[in-house]
């Protein structure tokens, strides 16, 4: 089972898919082709949904930054600077800066989740990169919702990350409260998705 989740804080079209967006100088609005903005069937939403909000919330919410609030002590978290993510048993990929400003042009790239967990090929990763590389382009033209792929290797969704409150500026140098610090990537395989769509057909 081929599960990802990438976070990119600071931030990937599967191999051979050509970019929809035009030209920085031809865009007047943000607003993605269709295509990307298509619901995923019911069950996937609702999976979906679970992982990135979790993450979102750890990254978005000054509050996460206090371990206690969440009973951490029981939870497996991963820590992102000072913020605490929540571990689901899936891989993470985080794209950023850290906490200078951001800028995609020199964003780096970490992993988080599981040491047992499948690791992505270079080609997996490179196509994760292209997808997050247009995400940031719609985002950064005003797009707020989510950017979706469904593609023939898998459903993908991409969310940002925005500075939520203005306590976050006194880590994130350079940036201001509302600014987008990063973009959040899940990746599920044909496979999983289909899994997740069957137990849900057949569950209680």
């Amino acid at each position: 089972m081929k599960t990802w989740l990438w976070i990119a804080t600071g931030l990937t079209v599967t191999a051979g898919v050509a970019m929809t967006r035009a030209p920085e100088s031809q865009q007047t609005d943000p607003t993605p082709p269709r295509e990307r903005t298509l619901a995923f069937p019911a069950p996937l939403e609702r999976s979906i949904n679970y992982m990135l909000d979790n993450s979102v919330k750890a990254l978005e919410d000054p509050a996460s930054l206090d371990e206690d609030r969440f009973g951490f002590s029981r939870i497996p978290v991963f820590r992102v600077g000072d913020h605490h993510v929540p571990l689901s048993g899936k891989v993470l990929w985080l794209y950023g800066n850290n906490t200078a400003k951001f800028d995609p042009a020199t964003w780096e790239s970490q992993t988080i989740g599981y040491s047992s967990q499948e690791v992505p090929s270079e080609a997996e990763t490179r196509a994760f990169d292209r997808k997050a590389k247009e995400a940031i382009g719609y985002f950064k033209d005003g797009w707020r919702q989510p950017i979706r792929w469904t593609a023939a290797d898998g459903y993908f969704e991409a969310r940002q990350v925005r500075l939520s409150d203005v306590k976050c500026v006194e880590c994130h140098q350079g940036n201001k409260q509302g600014d987008i610090v990063g973009v959040v990537m899940l990746g599920l395989s044909r496979e999983a998705g289909q899994r997740i769509i069957n137990a849900a057909a057949t569950g209680p």
